[in-house]
């Protein structure tokens, strides 16, 4: 049945019900399946090593004898995916740079935060992948690192992620942005059909935002 313009909930059939749960019984009762339920034959287990620091470089990483330990099929770290240009791909709006992308999946030069996965292994127990796990060893130079956003706009303060070949963005980048948002305003009319106004509020929000983070940092 359509609502009618009103909106009334009586113009619903299921909105505003109590329909039964059919799955209900079975999971307040413990009976429900889940995918870690069941076990197949051929199955391996997986577990993932995770860096305890923030920020560190990884100088190394011995996988010789995790990969040794009878039932362990596979260790993979960042030195088995393939390296991709920092270039960023895709439509507009929805660009993605793999460069970046990569290192999120498996810390590759550093680690960029606590719990960044380092290494994987596959074995055919739980048990069998995580003693996997402690025998793989990794040498961390451990990085200074900030976790308040005060900190992180003081100059010098440390940066985990940057471009290949730079240290750090300029500091006009976000002025730079802001410029370019005043373009808009040269569009031809018919183009933005009263968007205008929507992207001058956001710019004028934008470099309110600037001004309150430098008084801050200040």
């Amino acid at each position: 049945m359509a609502p009618s313009n009103n909106g009334s909930i009586d113009d619903f059939k299921v909105v505003g019900t109590r329909p039964v749960r059919h799955d209900g019984i079975d999971k307040v009762t413990g009976r429900a399946k889940y995918g870690a339920d069941y076990a197949l034959p051929g199955m391996l287990y997986g577990k993932v090593l995770r860096s305890p620091h923030a920020h560190a470089r990884i100088r190394s990483i011995d996988t010789a004898k995790a990969e040794a330990l009878p039932g362990v099929k596979a260790v993979v770290t960042a030195a088995d995916m393939p390296e991709q240009p920092f270039d960023y791909a895709g439509p507009e709006r929805v660009q993605l740079n793999f460069w970046h992308m990569t290192r999120n999946i498996f810390a590759r030069e550093k680690a960029l935060y606590d719990g960044h996965p380092v290494a994987a292994v596959a074995a055919t127990t739980a048990a069998l992948a995580q003693a996997a796990l402690a025998l793989i060893k990794v040498e961390y130079e451990v990085l200074p690192h900030v976790i308040d956003v005060v900190e992180a706009m003081q100059p010098g303060a440390p940066l985990a992620r940057a471009a290949p070949g730079h240290a750090r963005p300029p500091e006009l980048a976000v002025d730079a942005l802001l410029d370019q948002a005043e373009l808009l305003h040269h569009l031809p009319p018919p183009l933005l059909r009263g968007a205008v106004p929507a992207f001058q509020q956001l710019q004028d929000l934008c470099q309110g935002c600037l001004q309150g983070m430098r008084q801050v940092a200040q």
